[in-house]
C-alpha cells in the first residue's frame, strides 16, 4: 500500500526506500513517505513527525489544521518553519500532511525557501488535498492471491500410494 499523489510525468523524481522524492518547482520538494500501520497516539505519531531532525529550539509551528482530501480521507496538515538557530530566522518552510487510511498512515511533506513557499502555498495544499491511498500491492495479501492467473492446478504424488486392504 501506498500514498498516490498526483505527480506529474515531467517533475524531477527519485524512488528511495523510504518513499519518492519529487521537486514539485526550483527550490520546492516533495518528500512522500510509504504507508506504514498507524499507532495508537496520533499525537504523538504527529509531533515525532513534525519534529524529526530538527534541533531543540529551532522549530515554529504555523498552524495545524485537520482536513479530508478530495476522497474524503482525514489529514492533519501542519505548516512550521525550521529556524537557523534557536529564536532565530526561519530557513525552511514546510507543509506535512499526515493522512490516515483506515489502519494505516502516510506522510508528505513540502519544503522550501519561505517565500517560495508562501507564493505557492495555495497549489500546494491543493496538491496535498488529492492524496489517497493505493490499496494494490504485488505482496499476497489472501490465499486465492497466491493462485491468481492459475486456471488449474494439478498434484502429482511423489511416491507411490498405498492400496487399501481387503
Amino acid at each position: 500500500m501506498k500514498l498516490q499523489l498526483p505527480v506529474r510525468p515531467e517533475w524531477p523524481q527519485k524512488q528511495i526506500p523510504q518513499g519518492l522524492v519529487v521537486q514539485l518547482a526550483p527550490e520546492v520538494t516533495l518528500f512522500s513517505e510509504v504507508c506504514l500501520p498507524l499507532p495508537f497516539d496520533l499525537q504523538r505519531w504527529g509531533d515525532q513527525v513534525v519534529m524529526f531532525n530538527v534541533p531543540p529550539g529551532q522549530l515554529r509551528v504555523h498552524a495545524v489544521s485537520d482536513a479530508v482530501t478530495r476522497a474524503g480521507w482525514p489529514v492533519t496538515l501542519v505548516k512550521s518553519d525550521v529556524l537557523d538557530r534557536p529564536g532565530g530566522q526561519p530557513q525552511l518552510r514546510r507543509i506535512h500532511a499526515l493522512y490516515r487510511f483506515t489502519q494505516y498512515g502516510a506522510v508528505a511533506v513540502i519544503v522550501g525557501p519561505p517565500p517560495r513557499m508562501d507564493a505557492l502555498e495555495g497549489d500546494l495544499l491543493n496538491f496535498l488535498a488529492e492524496g489517497q491511498p493505493d490499496f494494490s500491492t504485488d505482496e499476497v495479501i489472501a490465499l486465492a492471491d497466491a493462485f491468481e492467473g492459475i486456471a488449474e492446478v494439478v498434484v502429482t504424488p511423489s511416491a507411490p500410494q498405498p492400496t487399501p486392504a481387503s
